[in-house]
């Protein structure tokens, strides 16, 4: 009879253990369903995600944009709750894998000493454009001021032509670069990021420091040249935002564009908020030709 009651009491002991464990994984699981982190996932089919400590995500694609909310349990699990109602899992190793190249505000990253610059002068109409050396490119300093095809000045003044130069329609861009020149693919762009970075903090280092309250650490200078809005025929956001076509489809009659907006992100705390996306066909950005 004691032996009995020994191996009972060794049951509830055994019990009683599970039952703790349990709770104690439980706990844990509540803990860890509220981590957060910080940083830009870039797919490799050229999709983004932005996770933010709040627990905010933001997934931008060909024109699309998702807002939601995440969470990373105790498996690791990132699970993710967009607006529209829709659920995403992703297990953190495999997200974080595919970080974006993200630069941050280090010497390397400053403007380097022997910089290669210089000046273009388009023959078709004698317009100048500095030009300088970023990366593996050499790129036109200033955007193309070439009159052709389907292409506006901002709020059809010629004087925005000649500081913003002109509002391109994607059609009109892909041949608008002066020979020897094009309209930059994604992987030019591409190119342009592995050394200026490409997040809302590397914003202001495209932004000009004259005319944009940038620092434009490696010369790219960008003017807030705003756009045109194909569909409705108006102008929007100089002074607050510009965009550049690239000569890659996204299909669809849209391409892809690089967006610079001049806002304080309240989560980040980053003075710009920078991204690519597709676009219609039919709106007007500008372009800056590479070679």
């Amino acid at each position: 009879m004691g032996k009995m009651k020994c191996e009972y009491s060794d049951i509830i002991v055994k019990v009683l253990f599970a039952i703790i464990m349990t709770i104690a994984l439980l706990a844990t699981d509540v803990v860890a369903s509220n981590k957060t982190f910080d940083a830009q996932i870039c797919t490799h089919d050229g999709d983004r995600y932005n996770f933010y400590q709040n627990g905010r995500v933001e997934y931008f694609e060909s024109g699309i944009t998702l807002r939601g909310t995440y969470n990373v349990d105790a498996r690791n699990v990132i699970k993710i709750r967009w607006s529209d109602g829709g659920t995403f899992e992703w297990l953190y190793s495999d997200a974080i894998s595919q970080r974006c190249q993200r630069q941050q505000a280090t010497s390397q990253q400053q403007r380097p000493a022997q910089q290669k610059t210089g000046v273009f002068t388009d023959s078709r109409n004698a317009q100048r454009y500095r030009t300088v050396r970023i990366g593996n490119r050499t790129w036109m300093a200033e955007n193309l001021n070439f009159r052709s095809g389907n292409s506006w000045c901002y709020d059809n003044d010629e004087s925005n032509c000649r500081k913003y130069g002109r509002l391109y329609d994607w059609n009109t861009a892909v041949n608008a670069c002066p020979v020897g020149w094009w309209l930059p693919t994604r992987a030019d762009w591409d190119d342009l990021f592995q050394t200026v970075g490409f997040s809302d903090a590397a914003a202001k280092r495209f932004m000009s420091k004259i005319s944009w309250d940038g620092t434009d650490d490696f010369g790219f200078s960008a003017l807030p040249s705003g756009l045109h809005n194909g569909k409705e025929g108006s102008f929007v956001g100089k002074n607050g935002s510009a965009a550049w076509w690239s000569a890659t489809e996204t299909g669809g009659n849209s391409a892809w564009r690089l967006m610079l907006i001049s806002i304080i992100n309240p989560t980040t705390g980053a003075r710009g908020i920078m991204y690519m996306n597709g676009e219609y066909n039919s709106n007007g950005f500008s372009v800056r030709c590479v070679q």
